[in-house]
């Protein structure tokens, strides 16, 4: 758990605000599958909202 408290520190804002936590739509159905992976969805509500009002097969 201290290697994942540590990652978590270090996702900052400016780290969040550059876009490049994101994962492709490959990427992550490879991960979906696998039973050691944890989705986190840090998006706030507006943002699921946003997300989800442009896109249909989008869901919150």
């Amino acid at each position: 758990m201290n290697e994942l408290d540590q990652t978590l520190t270090e996702m900052d804002f400016d780290f969040l605000g550059n876009g490049e936590h994101a994962m492709s739509i490959d990427g992550m159905r490879k991960v979906l599958s696998n039973d050691h992976f944890l989705f986190l969805d840090v998006r706030t509500d507006r943002e699921k909202n946003i997300v989800t009002s442009l896109s249909p097969y989008t869901s919150p």
